[in-house]
């Protein structure tokens, strides 16, 4: 019986060993659901990446990356197990392809690390370089939002099968394309993993408001904090309700408000609540606390820095809410209470946060002509417009949201320094407008005080046949950027350039505007008449765009900005002497290396040494992981084994 005893416990250990063992190999950065059968793990370690996907099938199952909004080109991996035996391809989907069924790539640059199956789930552990070097068939892994395509099925192939034709039913395998940032994604894990009884949240959401096909598109309230709140918020994500509203809403902003309303104001506010977006400069509501835009789960402060939160200073919060219209049959109607939820605590971290937003100021006079391509737009925030609330050590920027609507194509916060431009703060040339999701810069870039930021966004025209102005609604554009930094400062929130009235009408060929409703135009004569309205729609954008081009980017504009007061300041486009020149990546490198050796009188040896070099590099790299995992691998063998040999000898 005491042996029997002791058998039992030896197995209870042994088992208990070897499962934390083997699942603590590997701490994942992230996690995320991409449907409800299929889960993705991810770990960076440059210049490698290793993924796990966990799907829920015993079937065949695929990941992998699309180089724009179509499964054409894909980069994929395809995967099952049959009868315990792991089978895994590099394949990519063919440019033609009539079923989108993967092929098998010439080059294998996916690593299988492991591959099994447990009563419910196929689970794949993988790894690759950021960056293969190979161009025809593999996507580069970047800071751009990338787009993921996936696929599984309840079958796999024939045994060993690689034919084409060989995977069960791939167009049904194959799901809708994911937006997802891989490299810079915010570590939301974090906090839930934290376990941390300090951390407490709170609401700030709308209350009961309705929204139908026919009412505004914005609406905003006002909300009194509870009182005796201090220490910081850490956190804070987008709640929906009911969540059928996620689909409705594109933006929150939140704000601190430094009035201090009665209780009585702040009732009546909660009743009406288009009234409530009057109110926003008369309750001081300047200094933005958080901001939200479709596809974000949220900001997660690093560990040393979080947002002030102390409600003897600031007792309301303010929210603005844009809803997108939408289109029903009949009189359906929502109501919404959705909002932001803040995370909290008590204790006092090393830094205090702020949040600066540059870009455009999001209005009619930021105008993007129909029928092109490319449109490029620039806002500033120049350093003549932000010294005097920078301090003298700078801020260190530790996270962005970059924001475009649909037409959206690219957008660069750009850092220039006595004309020099440095590393963008942030880019992307993927943009996505239904995932605006923030980006964690994890090492921090320095803004000092007369330093000149620039936010250029390019949009794609080509399909309109209306010119797009500015603004949050969703038939308008907008260029902006959301700066989380610290240490906080309080003089400057918003700083955002609009052209100046004149250069404005200059670049529309206006040479005098009545200034009163309906602003009819006075010179020139061809003109004589029109109203400013009439003109915008009637403009022969397609001559005239070279034109509205070059006044718009290089005339005086204004830039206004918000913090303790308002302030309007005409400042001139930047001057970039010293235009930032990107780094060769090392498959440019390698390229360059390859073209050297062929016009050498020895070409034959030194391109085959240079090939053998690029090799060795990749094969060096790529062992981080493995080599590491083999080594923990090894030692919990070791450690279990040694526990098999104490209880054998006992």
């Amino acid at each position: 019986m005491i042996m029997t005893k002791m058998y039992k416990t030896f197995l209870l250990l042994l088992m208990s060993f070897t499962t934390s063992c083997m699942t603590s190999e590997i701490q994942w950065d992230h996690r995320v659901d991409l449907d409800d059968n299929f889960q993705l793990l991810w770990r960076v370690k440059r210049p490698d990446i290793i993924f796990e996907v966990r799907v829920r099938t015993h079937g065949y199952v695929g990941f992998g990356f699309a180089r724009n909004e179509y499964i054409y080109g894909a980069d994929m991996i395809v995967g099952w197990i049959d009868n315990k035996h792991s089978f895994f391809q590099d394949r990519h989907i063919p440019l033609h392809s009539k079923n989108g069924e993967p092929v098998v790539d010439p080059s294998q640059d996916y690593v299988l690390m492991s591959g099994h199956e447990n009563a419910t789930h196929t689970i794949l552990r993988f790894r690759r370089k950021l960056d293969t070097c190979d161009e025809k068939f593999d996507v580069p892994i970047t800071n751009d939002t990338m787009k993921i395509v996936y696929m599984y099925h309840e079958n796999e192939p024939k045994r060993g099968s690689l034919q084409h034709g060989s995977l069960p039913e791939p167009e049904l395998a194959l799901k809708p394309i994911k937006s997802l940032l891989i490299l810079q994604r915010p570590k939301f894990e974090r906090l839930e993993m934290k376990n941390d009884e300090t951390i407490e949240t709170f609401d700030v959401s709308m209350k009961n408001v309705t929204i139908s096909p026919s009412n505004a598109t914005k609406m905003c309230r006002i909300v009194r904090l509870m009182a005796n709140k201090q220490g910081q918020i850490v956190a804070y994500k987008p709640i929906f309700e009911p969540y059928i509203a996620k689909n409705y809403i594109m933006h929150m902003n939140v704000y601190e408000c430094k009035h201090f309303a009665s209780q009585n104001q702040v009732n009546i506010i909660d009743d009406d609540d288009e009234t409530a977006c009057t109110l926003l400069s008369k309750f001081k509501c300047n200094n933005i606390v958080a901001t939200w835009s479709r596809g974000s789960q949220g900001f997660v402060y690093p560990n040393n820095v979080g947002y002030p939160l102390d409600t003897r200073n600031v007792n309301l919060y303010f929210l603005e809410t844009f809803y997108e219209p939408f289109k029903t049959i009949g009189n359906e109607k929502i109501v919404d209470n959705s909002g932001i939820r803040f995370s909290h605590t008590s204790i006092k971290r090393q830094n205090n946060a702020g949040i600066l937003s540059v870009g455009i100021q999001p209005i009619w006079t930021h105008i993007i002509p129909p029928g092109f391509r490319k449109v490029t737009s620039i806002g500033y925030c120049t350093g003549d417009a932000n010294k005097f609330a920078i301090p003298p050590e700078g801020i260190t920027v530790v996270g962005v949201q970059m924001l475009t609507h649909e037409m959206g194509k690219t957008i660069k916060v750009r850092l220039v320094r006595n004309g020099k431009e440095h590393y963008p703060i942030a880019q992307d040339h993927n943009l996505d407008s239904e995932y605006l999701e923030y980006r964690i810069i994890s090492k921090g870039v320095r803004i000092l005080p007369g330093d000149d930021l620039v936010v250029e966004c390019s949009y794609d025209s080509y399909d309109k046949s209306k010119l797009t102005l500015g603004g949050f609604e969703a038939q308008q554009e907008i260029c902006q950027a959301t700066l989380v930094y610290y240490p906080r400062q309080e003089l400057l929130s918003t700083c955002q350039s609009k052209p100046k009235t004149k250069n404005f009408l200059k670049s529309l060929n206006i040479e005098k505007l009545n200034n009163a409703p309906p602003f009819t135009i006075s010179l020139p004569e061809r003109y004589a008449g029109k109203t400013l309205e009439e003109h915008l729609k009637t403009y022969d954008w397609k001559t005239e765009f070279d034109h509205f081009e070059r006044i718009s980017k290089t005339s005086p504009f204004d830039i206004i900005s918000t913090g303790d007061q308002r302030r309007v300041l005409e400042d001139d486009p930047v001057n970039i002497v010293h235009p930032f020149v990107p780094i060769a990546s090392p498959c440019e490198l390698s390229k360059q290396d390859v073209f050297r050796a062929l016009v050498d009188e020895n070409s034959v040896m030194n391109v085959q040494q240079a090939k053998s070099k690029v090799s060795r590099s990749s094969e060096f790299s790529t062992l981080n992981f493995s080599n590491s995992s083999q080594m923990i691998r090894l030692s919990c063998w070791i450690a279990i084994l040694t526990l098999s040999i104490f209880y054998v000898v006992s």
